[in-house]
């Protein structure tokens, strides 16, 4: 099981659509060093698309994390970031998720696969509104 803090919070232009934040994630239990494992998040299709987001093709919405593993701290730690952006006017209320499969490994190892991770993206008035959500941790912005 994971867990994250917020660091930051993405700043935007005035005006603009968008909300990120940068999150400590902690691979628990932390009792248990787990130093020396790697993660990788894996791209995939959004799902629970509604409102606003059902105007885009799927695939324009799908999430494309970094390909690179991260390797945790000694204390079970890495960096990440949630968000999304500049999506155009005129908003209206709608979202979209990702159900994010995390594989892990040890060195050359074989990968193995984590719980999956839901990241929540919405806009939530026709202001503009935009909250983002991952792992408990969520940061709202209006334009």
């Amino acid at each position: 099981m994971a867990s994250s803090v917020t660091n930051s919070i993405d700043s935007f232009p005035a005006g603009t659509q968008g909300v990120g934040m940068y999150l400590t994630i902690t691979v628990n239990p932390t009792y248990v060093s787990f130093y020396h494992v790697q993660a990788l998040e894996v791209p995939g299709p959004a799902s629970n698309i509604t409102g606003y987001f059902t105007n885009f093709d799927p695939a324009v919405l799908a999430h494309e994390p970094t390909p690179d593993w991260i390797t945790l701290s000694e204390i079970n730690q890495w960096g990440d970031h949630a968000g999304f952006s500049e999506w155009g006017q005129p908003w209206s209320p709608g979202g979209f998720d990702y159900d994010i499969p995390v594989q892990w490994k040890i060195g050359g190892s074989n990968t193995n696969n984590l719980p999956d991770r839901l990241q929540q993206h919405r806009i939530t008035s026709s202001d503009g509104t935009s909250t983002v959500s991952k792992l408990g941790s969520s940061a709202t912005r209006t334009p």
